[in-house]
């Protein structure tokens, strides 16, 4: 194989893996400060799906996280 093939080849690859890339980055960065990064919205195949999913779920999490928080701080507030 040529090495114009192989860089080629691994351009594709590297641009096929973009939205995993990205998915990934933001799953880190929600894991170590609870920040939720914007996810790409112009992927419309499955892994535009995956990635819409996946922040969604995160915004979920966040959001249940905060009104567990504040109702365990109402309920120690009262006793």
């Amino acid at each position: 194989m040529k090495n114009s093939n192989v860089t080629s080849l691994t351009n594709i690859f590297f641009i096929l893996n973009i939205p995993t890339i990205k998915c990934t980055k933001a799953m880190h960065e929600f894991e170590s400060s609870q920040s939720i990064l914007e996810m790409p919205v112009e992927y419309t195949d499955e892994a535009g799906i995956l990635l819409k999913q996946i922040h969604s779920t995160l915004v979920k999490v966040k959001t249940l996280t905060e009104e567990r928080n504040n109702f365990v701080a109402l309920i120690t507030h009262d006793l």
